[in-house]
């Protein structure tokens, strides 16, 4: 062969090496999307193999052997410079982003919920829709404080509308609750210091109290009227009230205030809720009529040897000690739903 004939040979397998280079990468990018590198490396071992089976033919030229042994590392970089396949930073971000959406979702939701089941009910929701996430969650773990410390319903109210107040003023400012109140528990702590009632004062006493203060007035009233017509001897069925039908006295007599305060109606009941006046008058009448029967009863059919009577002034005094023992106890309890 010439030398020109060698030389085109040459050219023409740098162009094909240049080629399978080129193929070489387009293989390479198309593995970073999840092709394998197998066809790649075979394809750039192909145009290796090819450069040096020209090279063998051809004669001993320098310039020859030159551009041949070029085409080699042209190859070589080809396949190093294919990168492996690696997972992708930005697909994890996604991963971690989503992530962080849910959870901040679900913090969402049990902040409602949790919202919904206490604070709602003495809270104005568009006031405290308005507050930031922060605040909110201020006020949420304050109700807990202060629903476990029993503090009334309506006192919470007052004391969350003055708050929220100041939360949506310091909001303006970048001021948060924990700067204006201190942490929850200090903030619920100064609340309770100043000593609000601890209980609800619409609701009604225990019914242990509800019939100790009925019984006493209701009692105390008969004996001491009893203790007066003893003392002008106007009536024989009153020197018949011996110690024991004093006893059933008062007992009777808070059993009748019990079941009539029971059946009181309510007037801030909405209407259809109201409990019938005509059932409270019969149950009142009712309990009335047993509680008189039962003193009259006991006075008739008890012996005098053990139902023992007593001096008129005494009965007067007994009265009058058992009526101021109703307003102390009264006060004391704060009693309310009760008849008197």
């Amino acid at each position: 062969m010439t030398k020109k004939e060698i030389q085109d040979t040459v050219d023409n397998q740098e162009t094909l090496v240049d080629t399978q280079v080129e193929e070489a990468k387009t293989h390479t990018e198309e593995l970073n999307q999840g092709v394998t590198a197998d066809s790649t490396v075979a394809q750039a071992d192909q145009a290796m193999n090819e450069a040096s089976e020209t090279i063998e033919f051809a004669p001993n030229n320098e310039e020859t052997t030159e551009q041949a042994d070029l085409s080699v590392p042209v190859a070589d970089e080809g396949i190093q410079d294919s990168p492996m396949l690696e997972p992708e930073e930005d697909d994890q971000s996604l991963v971690e982003d989503t992530v962080h959406s849910e959870e901040e979702s679900l913090q969402d939701a049990e902040l409602n919920q949790e919202a919904s089941q206490g604070l709602l009910a003495v809270v104005d929701a568009d006031v405290f829709n308005r507050l930031t996430k922060r605040n909110q969650q201020f006020m949420i773990t304050l109700d807990k404080n202060l629903a476990a410390a029993n503090l009334a319903s309506q006192v919470r109210r007052q004391v969350y509308t003055e708050l929220c107040e100041t939360l949506l003023e310091g909001q303006h400012t970048g001021q948060t609750a924990r700067q204006l109140y201190g942490t929850p528990t200090e903030c619920a702590q100064t609340i309770l210091k100043q000593q609000f009632p601890t209980d609800d004062p619409q609701a009604k006493s225990p019914e242990k109290h509800l019939a100790i203060d009925g019984g006493l007035v209701l009692g105390s009233m008969y004996t001491i009227l009893s203790g007066f017509m003893l003392m002008r001897g106007t009536t024989k069925s009153t020197a018949a009230l011996g110690i024991i039908t004093l006893v059933i006295n008062y007992l009777m007599a808070g059993v009748a205030m019990l079941f009539t305060s029971r059946a009181m109606p309510d007037l801030d009941t909405p209407k259809g809720k109201k409990k019938g006046y005509l059932r409270y008058f019969a149950i009142s009448i009712g309990t009335m009529m047993l509680w008189i029967l039962a003193v009259s009863g006991s006075s008739m059919i008890l012996p005098k040897s053990i139902n023992i009577t007593l001096p008129p002034y005494f009965y007067i005094l007994i009265g009058s000690i058992t009526l101021a023992l109703h307003f102390y106890l009264k006060k004391k309890w704060n009693v309310r739903g009760g008849v008197f």
